[in-house]
Parts: C-alpha cells; structure tokens; sequence
C-alpha cells in the first residue's frame, strides 16, 4: 500500500521548518516571562552549558568535599521544598495570561501538518445513542469497567489529524483518559480507585454498520474449580446477551464478541483481523466498539507503545522558564512523532 505524504514525513521525521523557527523564538519568549526555577536561581542548572573541561574540575571538587556538603543534605532539600512551595503562583502577569496550549502545544503538532489539532471534545454519540457523560458512555459501549456516580475523569493529552474527514483513511483520534473516584477513609486517609487509565483511539473504518459491535478482552481469574476466562471490561451474562462464536478457540478464549446483527462482527473479525487482534493482546487488554464506521479502541497498561496517555503533552505551562528552546520544541516534536507512529502501527493492524 502507497503510504501518503503525511505518513511519509512521520516516519522520516520531516517537520515545517519555519513553523519550527517561530515556534522556537516563542518559547524564547515563553522562557523570558516565566519564572527562574530554584535550580535556575541556585545556578545549578548552568552547570550543563560549561565545557566539558570545567565540568570534569568542578565534580573533582564536588566529590573532594563531599564530607563536607554530605551531612547538609537533609537541610538542602527542606530549604529547596520551601523555596518551591513560595515560587508557586509567582510571575509575571504576561506569564499568567500565557495560554501554554494555544501558544506552544497545538503549533508543536502542526509542526507535522496543519490538519493536526488539539481537539478536547469527546463525543458519547459515536458510541451510544444517548446523552450521557463520556466516561459512562464507554461503559454503556462495554470499553471500560463500570464505574461509580461520583467518578471523575481527566483529559491527560488530546490530538487528532483531520478528524472530520471521514473519508480520509489516515484520520484519526488520541485521548489520554483517565476515570477514577477518590474517597476518605475512617482515618482521613485519601485514597483512590482507578478504572481506567490509558489511551482511546477512534479510526474511521472503509466500511459502514447499522448496528454495533463490541470486542472486549477477557482476564484469567483462579476459582475452586481452576482457571477461566472472564469478560474484564463488565460484566455479561448469557441470558442478556448473546455472545458471538467466531469458531477460533483462542480467539474465544481471550475475547467476547457481542453485536447487534451478527454478519457485521462477521464481516470485521475476517481470519487475518482474529490473528492481529490474537497478537495484540499478548501485550494489552484492550477492547473495541464500531459504531457506524467509527472504530474506538481502549487500551490500559499505559496504552500502545509510544502512544501513552501523555503522548500529546499537558497544555498546562510549566512552573519554570528553564531549558535551551532549541532542544526543548525538538524533543516534545520528537515525542509526537513517535506517538504518530505508534497510533498508524496500531490503526494499520486493526483497521481495514
């Protein structure tokens, strides 16, 4: 298959490079309003722009005086806390109003192409047909596990690419999603229940249903009578809820399959696509929707390769100003590209 000229730039890391030049003078710019890191201050992290010379003299004195400087650790760190705590909040009123995500984050993936975005809208209709909170609808559409009312939910990163263009094969949609309850002990102990944290991918498919179709992971459980499979993501039972039989008995194994008609689960878990899905689940639990011809999939253990929840970074500025712009908008481009990568690995295994 002829790869597209987005595909082709990812994979041989090309960027717009006068998109990159401006963007390195505004973190430059992002650098000279926010506030000088205790590191920064202290002039430790100037240590990293000396010759390497100077560098390999100064630790010969560091090590000569550990006995020294090694019994004032303790009162180093707690000075250091401190200095932290009192700088939070400070800056400028320029470095306050900073809209980090607009300024820095989105232009980072446009670096790529201009149909990427930042889009933090997630919509329950492609799953469900009803109104409801995003992260009940991934449990209406069996993606996670049932969770409590009270939960709440996180946008850990966002990114798409040309996502309202159903008919562009290389479109698609990245959310790193977590939906967790916190609670209060009889101690006044915080703690909290994760049900899920991880990446949620949506791909459009070359092919449209009428209905749905859910492909949820099992898990192995010990019971008195030996191992079995059970369904992870909720709980289903046979009098609800037919589950298909594609006659793989690994695939059954590992796998429920439920659907509305059962020729559109047929036409999707084609013999190829059973042994893609086989594969992919030697590494992740993961379980997938299709409605209409949009395919969501869910995966936990940090999601898929490079594509961790994080892959499209925090639009919440840093603390500090610190590093060398340069290297700094090279190395979030870096990780973008390589979650890029990962996301078309995984689109080009489950798609089709």
């Amino acid at each position: 298959m002829e790869l597209s000229s987005f595909r082709k730039r990812i994979l041989n890391g090309e960027v717009h490079l006068a998109r990159r030049e401006a963007l390195i003078k505004e973190y430059e710019h992002f650098i000279s309003i926010a506030p000088k890191s205790p590191l920064e201050k202290l002039g430790i992290s100037r240590f990293r722009e000396l010759p390497q010379d100077k560098k390999g003299l100064y630790l010969l004195i560091f090590f000569i005086l550990a006995p020294i400087w090694l019994p004032m650790i303790p009162m180093f760190i707690v000075v250091m806390a401190f200095v932290v705590v009192a700088s939070r909040g400070s800056g400028s009123p320029e470095y306050k109003a900073y809209d980090f995500g607009k300024n820095i984050v989105e232009p980072i993936l446009k670096l790529f192409d201009e149909k990427m975005e930042l889009r933090n809208y997630l919509d329950s209709h492609d799953l469900v047909d009803t109104d409801v909170y995003y992260s009940q609808a991934l449990v209406d559409a069996y993606l996670i596990n049932p969770v409590k009312s009270k939960s709440t939910y996180d946008y850990l990163s966002f990114g798409s690419y040309n996502w309202k263009d159903a008919s562009d094969p290389d479109s698609f949609d990245f959310s790193g999603y977590k939906v967790y309850h916190q609670y209060e002990d009889s101690d006044g102990d915080t703690h909290e229940t994760v049900y899920f944290i991880g990446g949620i991918y949506k791909f459009h498919l070359s092919f449209t249903i009428d209905g749905t179709v859910n492909i949820m992971s099992t898990s192995t459980s010990k019971t008195l009578f030996g191992e079995r499979e059970k369904n992870k993501f909720k709980n289903i039972k046979d009098k609800e809820i037919e589950v298909i039989d594609t006659e793989n008995h690994a695939f059954s194994e590992q796998f429920d399959t439920i659907a509305t008609y059962d020729k559109d689960a047929y036409r999707y878990l084609t013999p190829t696509m059973i042994e893609n899905l086989l594969e992919l689940r030697k590494h992740y639990y993961f379980a997938i929707c299709i409605k209409g011809n949009v395919l969501t999939i869910t995966i936990d253990n940090n999601g898929y390769k490079g594509a961790d929840p994080y892959s499209f970074g925090e639009t919440t500025k840093p603390l500090y100003g610190y590093g060398d712009p340069e290297r700094e908008i090279d190395r979030r481009a870096d990780r973008v590209r390589q979650a890029l990568i990962s996301i078309y690995e995984l689109r080009d295994l489950i798609c089709f």
